[in-house]
């Protein structure tokens, strides 16, 4: 059976002819249409002494500005010792994930107070801020489903 990696030129990167199962699109290969998605251009370019040329970075979000200082490491800390004492439901599904209603958004809420609070007198017994951090996205993550 051939892989997909050294599959025909089709866009979705499937060959054409085949009759194994791809998993990209959940049907047989002969079935696979082109991705419906476009490559996105602002009409301005930027280019590099290399020659290359790309689209320009002008505004589109920069996600990597969140790694600067120390908070995304101490929360990422954070998380993963939490993660000991509360297991994920499902292979890479936090338990935390599963919240969905009113009740736990107050729990968030609430919890992100008592943190924020702590961490303005200076306590040190844990990692306030990284917790400040876990409950807004906690409460902002069940908003969103709650929306859905």
């Amino acid at each position: 059976m051939r892989s997909p990696a050294h599959s025909s030129a089709q866009l979705c990167g499937c060959d054409k002819g085949a009759n194994y199962f791809c998993s990209q699109h959940a049907m047989t290969h002969s079935q696979c249409a082109p991705t419906p998605f476009e490559v996105k251009d602002s009409g301005v370019r930027q280019a590099f002494s290399s020659g290359m040329v790309r689209d320009t970075s002008a505004n589109k979000i920069d996600y990597t500005t969140v790694l600067n200082g120390p908070m995304f490491e101490r929360w990422a800390i954070h998380l993963t010792k939490a993660a000991e004492k509360y297991p994920d439901v499902a292979p890479g599904r936090p338990n935390w994930m599963l919240a969905t209603s009113e009740e736990e958004l107050v729990r968030f809420r609430k919890s992100a107070v008592r943190h924020f609070i702590q961490w303005f007198r200076d306590d040190i017994d844990e990692d306030h801020a990284a917790a400040v951090l876990f409950n807004i996205n906690g409460y902002e993550y069940t908003l969103q489903r709650m929306k859905q």
